[in-house]
């Protein structure tokens, strides 16, 4: 039955032009519908390509495009019947109406925005609009955009809490494998209209200015491009790994016998983008100063939009191409060498903090390696205070500081505390000041607290040690800070072991001071100020730690008593204890006594501390 349907179309061979009723279409469709269904799709392709039923053909068209959709939504998983559809679908694009095939084309790819199968139609779209000729700029927008819908629809893989090794394995996965396909295959659909473009800008270049207008529809293809390339560099590319390939020198940590020639699908996306934007004699100079709607909103009130204006260019996108041009160097011949370090900080500024407001790890790694990039370039002390008064500039240590103590990546966290101390580094002595005094007022973290008094220590050193011309570290500006440093938040009630990081490393400095400034000379203000010191802080300390090594000594008796109620009641296990203001619950007994060990031993290093500041003093109060 479905061969005679098929058979309908003889009534119309040969013919220029036909117009098929209804009935006619109907059963045809119908018929293609039960072959398709039979996988005898051979049968279809025959009769599809056969130049005299072209007429035919084009009559259906629309038709036919739907009846071969609708079967691939359902049968997507039979190779050789999809083999024949494409061959179909091509020449439907073929001999169609170009803007009625575009639109069926475009309601395809809304069909199958998360499926492989969507990629069927990628080359098809791109021949319809090849057939467009000089007014494809009318619908090159509408094309790309939808395109992009498919790659967004695409889940982006998770690399949180995967080693090396287990990302590098991500690439077997089918989501993986889909995405950096369907990416590759979007960045070449693109080619011949970035060769067009080419072409045509270059034959602009060499007419005079007043011949441009004939180039309108040329320069908004190469704009629609542009703004597509830059989707792709933000979704997929700014949210995957490809460092390992891209960088040799993690190629060469990667062991003999695992090295492979293998080059990621996203690599080389990259690198043709770049070619491509290159190609199409876009500016990356310009790129860079591009500020859209959303970053002049973050410049005035130091918030970027998540949402961005579908006409504005992606900056996130424009800041994974600022990562690849200066911290791996795939494009060192596009971008100009004579920017100097200040001026290309200033440039990347927003594109380091756009990167670095994501959460995903690949996003995150990209704006510290290109930050870390930068600061290599730029001299210690170089950079004026007065850039602190821009938001970004003031913000970014406090970035830092929230990857070091939140993020679940341990590498992350390590490379956001090496970069920390760089970026401080880089500003003079005025710019250093402000950022320790605002970073320890808004800092919560104990570890952080101790972190920030260690650079002061080290500024203080460094100011006293090469006599330098510094008035931010000694004298009055230092006793500012001090009493910030020098301060237990609940006095002799306050949870030492919580806040331990922070004393240790204010005792460590107040040893420091007493050893290396006189009390005649007090270049640092901090014998002035040691009653104050000795009376609100010291003293609290001294009592807290005698109160705490009782708490935690009582604590381990009970747990021993515990011990031995459990085992008699054979529940060993549900012992628990608080530490640190935490309760360990279900903890083995040996693991809960290692915990209230290090606890007491913490203690005894702040009891040695505070015993040998306290010999510091009398000594030099005997003199």
């Amino acid at each position: 039955m479905a061969g005679v349907s098929l058979n309908i179309v003889d009534k119309y061979r040969c013919q220029q032009t036909v117009e098929v009723n209804e009935e006619d279409s109907h059963a045809f469709l119908s018929s293609a519908k039960e072959v398709l269904a039979n996988q005898q799709s051979d049968v279809l392709k025959s009769i599809v390509l056969n130049e005299d039923n072209k007429a035919f053909i084009h009559s259906i068209a629309w038709d036919l495009l739907t009846t071969i959709g609708s079967h691939l939504v359902d049968h997507s998983d039979e190779a050789d019947t999809n083999v024949d559809c494409i061959f179909i679908i091509e020449r439907i694009v073929e001999v169609g109406k170009a803007k009625e095939i575009f639109i069926g084309l475009l309601e395809q790819l809304d069909q199958f925005l998360d499926s492989a199968v969507a990629r069927l139609f990628f080359r098809p779209l791109q021949t319809v609009l090849t057939k467009f000729g000089s007014s494809k700029d009318l619908y090159m927008e509408q094309a790309l955009e939808q395109l992009h819908a498919c790659m967004e629809a695409i889940p982006l893989p998770q690399y949180d809490g995967l080693d090396r090794k287990q990302k590098r394995l991500l690439i077997q996965d089918e989501e993986y494998q889909q995405l950096e396909e369907t990416c590759v295959d979007l960045v070449e659909f693109v080619s011949p209209f970035v060769f067009e473009v080419r072409d045509a800008v270059a034959k602009m270049e060499e007419d005079d200015l007043t011949s441009r207008k004939k180039f309108r529809s040329t320069l908004k293809i190469r704009d629609e491009i542009q703004r597509f390339l830059l989707r792709l560099m933000e979704y997929p590319l700014a949210f995957v790994e490809v460092d390992f390939l891209l960088l040799q020198q993690e190629v060469d940590k990667i062991p003999d016998g695992e090295k492979t020639s293998y080059e990621s699908g996203f690599c080389t996306c990259m690198k043709q983008i770049l070619s491509y934007l290159a190609d199409m004699r876009v500016s990356f100079s310009s790129l860079f100063s591009y500020k859209s709607n959303s970053q002049q909103e973050y410049e005035e009130v130091g918030s970027l939009e998540a949402e961005e204006d579908q006409c504005q260019l992606s900056i996130l996108g424009i800041s994974n191409l600022a990562y690849i041009t200066q911290s791996v160097g795939l494009a060192d011949a596009r971008v100009p060498s004579i920017y100097s370090a200040d001026y290309l900080l200033a440039l990347h500024k927003i594109h380091i903090a756009t990167l670095l407001k994501k959460t995903e790890e690949p996003a995150l790694f990209k704006g510290l390696e290109l930050l870390h990039t930068l600061m290599d370039q730029i001299d210690d002390l170089t950079i004026c205070s007065n850039l602190l008064q821009d938001d970004i500039y003031m913000k970014l240590p406090e970035t830092l500081i929230n990857i070091m103590v939140r993020h679940t990546s341990e590498a992350l966290r390590q490379k956001s505390v090496r970069i920390l101390p760089v970026y401080m580094d880089k500003f003079d002595w005025k710019g250093r000041y402000r950022l320790v005094t605002v970073l320890l007022k808004s800092a919560e973290h104990s570890g952080v607290k101790g972190f920030l008094i260690g650079r002061i220590k080290d500024y203080v050193h460094l100011t006293l040690q090469q006599n330098v011309n510094n008035e931010w570290f000694v004298g009055s500006h230092l006793r500012q800070i001090l009493p910030s440093i020098f301060h237990l938040p609940n006095g002799s009630q306050t949870d030492l072991l919580e806040e331990s990081d922070k004393i240790i490393a204010a005792l460590n400095f107040l040893r420091y001071l007493l050893l290396r400034d006189s009390k005649k000379s007090d270049l640092t203000g901090v014998w002035s100020m040691l009653e104050l010191i000795d009376k609100g802080y010291l003293s609290e300390l001294i009592t807290g730690l005698e109160l705490s090594k009782m708490h935690y000594k009582q604590r381990e008796e009970e747990l021993v008593d515990e011990k031995k109620r459990a085992r008699r009641a054979k529940d060993a296990d549900n012992v628990s204890v608080s530490v640190g203001g935490q309760e360990i619950s279900k903890m083995p007994f040996e693991q809960q006594m290692q915990v209230l060990t290090s606890a007491q031993f913490t203690f005894d290093l702040m009891q040695s501390l505070l015993g040998r500041v306290n010999e510091i003093i009398s000594a030099q109060s005997t003199r």
